[in-house]
């Protein structure tokens, strides 16, 4: 109980709406999807690549 506690703690300081967050949505469904289908642990590579190129990606709308 106590990880979750302390990231959703990080999480509230540093949240700033919704439209902020899409990086972090993108990052957690590429994560699911390759822990699923690809063996070993390529899906934090995949999650962490795919948010900073979702960040990139979305900066002018935010």
């Amino acid at each position: 109980m106590a990880f979750p506690a302390v990231f959703l703690v990080l999480m509230r300081g540093m949240w700033k709406g919704v439209k902020a967050a899409r990086p972090w949505l993108v990052s957690l469904i590429v994560a699911a999807l390759v822990y699923l289908f690809i063996p070993g642990a390529w899906y934090v590579a995949a999650g962490a690549v795919s948010g900073l190129l979702a960040a990139w990606l979305m900066a002018g709308d935010a």
